[in-house]
């Protein structure tokens, strides 16, 4: 490996681009001292730059460690708050029945289920908190988010696939169809988007907290380079589900305006 490659693969880790200038000067100067040390040993370059590199250590430990160190500090109180509010959503839909129950009764907010508003929002909190928590590699509010979703949303899920059988919908379905009412077969395409978007959130939901305490032992090990393999790589799709998992979320909206839009128009 040449000294630009160990730099870059080092560099390739650290999310802040206006970091990586100012770590890459301090890595190559140390870089540069070691390997002047070993060459006024006696030793040829090529040895001097494998010996330099090791003692610094692998490029994705120091990748990770730097990345921790020159991270955002708006970002990490960003991820922390939206934490906090998915800790309040999960409460919520545990107890959503009392709050129905004494809270609701019949007002035009029960047009808006209780459970799936509460699901559908945790969801967008869980996959925007996980995907920015990785991103930084906040291992702990991962972790936290992760054991939340584990012992509230997972054991909140299996309760209600007992009891009502529509709490995987968006809150945005029953709108989305009142403003298309004249239409029954858009009505019917809105259902069946709605049930797979519904559906596949509570997949999500349901196997993402046991991913993501891998996904965050994987970042803490890594950073005090104690880890024997590699689970970020092995389960680097679960960014990806993530993605599509927020995503569904954001279309739920899309699809509620341009239903909207459809009522002003007919």
């Amino acid at each position: 490996m040449t000294k630009e490659e160990y730099l870059e693969s080092i560099l390739s880790y650290i999310d802040d681009k206006y970091a990586r200038m100012e770590v890459k000067t301090e890595l190559e100067a140390h870089l540069d001292d070691r390997i002047a040390f070993y060459t006024g040993a006696g030793y040829n370059y090529d040895y001097s730059l494998d010996k330099a590199i090791e003692k610094m250590g692998d490029a994705h430990t120091v990748g990770m460690q730097l990345n921790a160190l020159h991270s955002s500090k708006t970002a990490q109180i960003l991820i922390w708050i939206t934490a906090g509010l998915f800790l309040i959503t999960a409460v919520l839909f545990r107890f959503y029945y009392f709050i129905e129950e004494y809270f609701i009764e019949e007002t035009w907010l029960d047009l808006f289920s209780i459970s799936s508003t509460v699901f559908h929002t945790g969801v967008f909190l869980f996959t925007a908190c996980f995907l920015l928590a990785s991103k930084h590699k906040n291992y702990k509010a991962l972790l936290f988010i992760s054991i939340v979703n584990l012992f509230s949303f997972g054991n909140g899920l299996c309760y209600l696939y007992l009891g009502d059988g529509f709490w995987w919908l968006s809150p945005l379905y029953s709108p989305s169809t009142i403003f298309t009412y004249s239409s029954d077969s858009i009505t019917e395409v809105l259902e069946n988007i709605f049930n797979a978007f519904g559906i596949f959130d509570t997949v999500f939901m349901l196997f993402a907290g046991a991913f993501g305490i891998l996904f965050a032992l994987q970042i803490r090990l890594h950073l005090f380079a104690n880890a024997k393999t590699n689970i970020l790589k092995r389960y680097h799709a679960l960014n990806s589900v993530t993605i599509i998992a927020f995503s569904t979320e954001i279309l739920s909206v899309i699809i509620f305006l341009l239903s909207f839009i459809f009522l002003m128009r007919s």
